[in-house]
């Protein structure tokens, strides 16, 4: 009976201690943003502070999707819009943070469209103000890592011609530049080079740019017309249809060759 009794008592102690204040109650599920300051397990980065909550309202019906951030009181912060693309449906929300992709105050994360067959998929990093920071055309966001010098590295996966791929990119923390990603290993040449049903042709232009980019025959036949800006650093051209042959892309007094097979 003692020890029943001494048990008792402790727990009663222990939940007079005990302080426990509910602040607010609201309808839907909740998620939370964070920061990612520090190194995790095995470099991997692992988020420690939350900023804000957020939570996702979907109306396929409009086309349109609201993103809600909460403060940490949940009075509304902002919300963000996002239009659907035609022919894509499946919509996520992934690496909702701030200070990941760049060191402003926004919050920045990247959605996700597909299509029904999940054949394409697009992904875009955007932040609270709905500004476009980059797309990810048929790549699909991975891992992130802390290298040894702080700097954080993000990775996707990518699939040409049957064969996976991984892309490095640098997150570039420590820069206040709009463009938050940069490839480490940025390529420089069309690959895979020679291709039979798509290639990636890199390319770099200053902030802020629209230009063209144009695809000839090595007769200098006009062959494809794509425009390009600092949205993404590559196009991804679908090549099936073309003749087998050595092809040339020019922009702004650059150019590469490839080859189709």
């Amino acid at each position: 009976m003692r020890t029943i009794c001494t048990v008792f008592f402790f727990f009663l102690l222990v939940g007079l201690n005990c302080q426990v204040t509910k602040i607010n109650s609201k309808t839907g599920n909740f998620n939370t943003v964070n920061t990612f300051p520090t190194l995790g397990d095995e470099g991997v980065s692992e988020p420690i502070n939350v900023e804000f909550f957020y939570q996702i309202q979907e109306n396929y019906d409009t086309g349109k999707m609201n993103i809600i951030f909460y403060n940490l009181d949940l009075t509304e912060y902002k919300t963000v819009v996002i239009s659907i693309p035609n022919g894509y449906v499946n919509f996520g929300l992934m690496y909702v943070t701030t200070k990941l992709f760049n060191d402003d105050e926004k919050i920045e994360f990247i959605y996700e469209f597909s299509d029904v067959t999940y054949t394409n998929t697009l992904y875009k990093l955007t932040n609270e103000d709905g500004e476009n920071l980059f797309d990810f055309v048929n790549e699909v966001p991975s891992n992130t890592y802390t290298a040894k010098t702080g700097d954080f590295i993000f990775t996707t996966s990518s699939k040409i011609n049957n064969v996976w791929y991984t892309n490095f990119y640098s997150t570039q923390k420590k820069s206040t530049q709009t463009e938050s990603l940069s490839l480490i290993n940025r390529v420089v040449q069309p690959f895979p080079n020679p291709a039979d049903q798509i290639i990636y042709l890199p390319y770099h232009i200053d902030s802020g740019e629209h230009t063209d980019m144009k695809i000839f025959d090595v007769n200098g036949k006009l062959i494809d017309e794509k425009k390009i800006d600092k949205a993404s650093d590559k196009v991804v051209l679908n090549i099936s249809d073309y003749k087998t042959g050595t092809y040339i892309y020019r922009y702004n007094n650059k150019s590469e060759k490839f080859i189709v097979r």
